[in-house]
C-alpha cells in the first residue's frame, strides 16, 4: 500500500527527532521498512515490517510519534517477534513492551501515548528473565494483563497467510535485524554515538546464539573438554556400542550451585537433569556436586540415577571456597560449571582450567563476568 506524503513527511520528522534524542537506537530505525495501513487499529509489527495506521499516527503529538515508531522498530530490531517461540502471546508480548517502553522512557523528551505498560523494576532484564517472572509470579502481575488489553500496542502477525510463510519472514527478519545491529554498531562507533540505554546491552546480549540456548552452550561446554572424544557418536549407545578410545578414560567435571539466594526448584531441577542427562549419554564424564553459599558443601558424587542432593546453605556468596577445593585437588578436574546469579565475591585470579557460569534469571551481566565463558539460563 502506497504511503501518502503526509504521514511520509511526519515519520521523517520523528525519525531526525530520535537522530537528535537517541542516536544508536535511530540509526537501527534508518534501517525500518514502514507500510501504511488503515486496517490496523494502531501500530503493529510482524518483526520484519513496521505497519501503522495513517490516522492513528497524524492524530499524535511530534513526540508520541517519535516514540511510537522506535517501540515498533525495536520490536522488530531485537527479535521479539521471532524469540517468542511456543510461548504464551499475551504474556510475551507484555514482557516485550516492558523492555522497550522501558528504553524509550530512558531517553529524555521522548514520549509514548498515555497507558502503554511500565513496570520500572523489570525493564532492564531481558524479554525472556521478564516472561520468567511473570509466569512464576502470575498473581501479582494480573494488572498488566488488563492494561495490556487497553493498550494500542501487539506484536501481530500482519500479512501472514500460513505457518510456512510466516516461517520464512521470521528468517528472514532474523538474518536482517543481526544485520542491522552489525552495521548500526560500526556506525556508532564512527560516529560516537553511545550505546547505553536502559536494557539495550541485556537484549543485544539475548541475541547471541549462546543466551538463546543455555542447554546446548552447556552441551557443548560439557562434551568439548581439554580430552575431547569429538568422535563420539552419541547414538550407539542405545545399541551398546562404544569406542574403545573410551574404555578406562574418565574426564570429571565439578559443578557448583549457589544456594544463597531465590534459585527456585524448577531451575534446580532443570539444571541438574540436564547434567544427569549428559552423563547418561556420555558414560566417560564424571560429575561431582558442590552446594555454595559463603560456605563449600559436597562433594556429592552425580550419576544419571543420582536423586538430587537436598540444598545447605542460605548465606552470603562468595566464589572463592569453590575454586580454592578446585586448586587444592591433586588431579584437578577438566572443568567447572558453576550455576548462580552472579552476585558474590569472585576469585583474584582465575583458576587454570575452563569454568562455565550459568547465569540464573536476573543475574549479572555475562560481560561483567572476571573469567570463563557465561550463559544465561532462561526455563519457560
Amino acid at each position: 500500500m502506497k504511503m501518502s506524503d503526509a504521514t511520509k513527511s511526519r515519520i521523517n520528522i520523528a525519525m531526525v527527532t530520535l537522530r537528535r534524542l537517541a542516536p544508536f537506537l535511530a540509526t537501527v530505525a534508518m534501517f525500518a521498512h514502514f507500510i501504511e495501513d488503515e486496517r490496523i487499529e494502531t501500530a503493529a509489527t510482524n518483526g520484519k515490517d513496521i505497519i501503522i495506521n495513517p490516522n492513528f499516527f497524524n492524530s499524535l503529538s511530534a513526540r508520541n510519534r517519535a516514540g511510537v515508531l522506535l517501540h515498533e522498530t525495536l520490536h522488530a530490531a531485537l527479535l521479539h517477534v521471532t524469540r517468542r517461540g511456543t510461548r504464551d502471546p499475551k504474556l510475551w508480548n507484555i514482557a516485550a513492551d516492558i523492555v522497550v517502553n522501558g528504553m524509550i522512557a530512558n531517553i529524555p523528551e521522548l514520549e509514548l501515548p498515555e497507558g502503554v505498560i511500565r513496570v520500572q523494576e523489570l525493564e532492564a532484564l531481558s524479554v525472556e528473565e521478564i516472561y520468567h517472572e511473570l509466569l512464576a509470579n502470575a498473581n501479582k502481575y494480573t494488572l498488566l494483563k488488563q492494561i495490556f488489553d487497553a493498550s494500542m500496542f501487539d506484536l501481530q502477525e500482519y500479512g501472514v497467510a500460513d505457518g510456512s510463510m510466516k516461517s520464512q519472514i521470521d528468517r528472514d527478519a532474523e538474518t536482517y535485524w543481526r544485520n542491522v545491529f552489525k552495521q548500526a554498531e560500526v556506525i556508532a562507533r564512527n560516529n560516537n554515538f553511545s550505546l547505553q540505554s536502559l536494557g539495550i546491552e541485556r537484549e543485544l546480549e539475548a541475541l547471541t546464539p549462546g543466551s538463546l540456548d543455555w542447554q546446548a552452550l552447556l552441551w557443548r561446554f560439557v562434551v568439548q573438554t581439554p580430552t575431547d572424544f569429538g568422535d563420539f557418536d552419541r547414538r550407539m549407545i542405545g545399541q551398546g556400542y562404544y569406542f574403545e578410545t573410551l574404555v578406562g578414560l574418565t574426564i570429571d567435571i565439578s559443578v557448583a550451585i549457589d544456594t544463597s539466594g531465590s534459585i527456585t526448584n524448577k531451575e534446580l531441577n532443570a539444571f541438574i537433569g540436564e547434567i544427569q542427562l549428559i552423563l547418561s549419554i556420555y558414560p566417560h564424564i564424571r560429575c561431582e556436586l558442590y552446594y555454595a553459599d559463603a560456605d563449600l558443601y559436597g562433594p556429592y558424587t552425580i550419576t544419571p540415577e543420582s536423586t538430587i542432593p537436598q540444598p545447605t546453605g542460605g548465606g552470603g556468596t562468595d566464589f572463592r571456597p569453590f575454586f580454592n577445593k578446585i586448586e587444592e585437588r591433586t588431579e584437578p578436574p577438566a572443568a567447572c560449571i558453576y550455576f548462580t546469579d552472579g552476585y558474590g565475591v569472585f576469585p583474584s585470579e582465575p583458576p587454570n582450567i575452563p569454568v562455565l557460569w550459568v547465569i540464573m534469571p536476573g543475574g549479572i551481566e555475562l560481560n561483567t563476568l572476571p573469567f570463563g565463558e557465561g550463559v544465561r539460563m532462561i526455563i519457560d
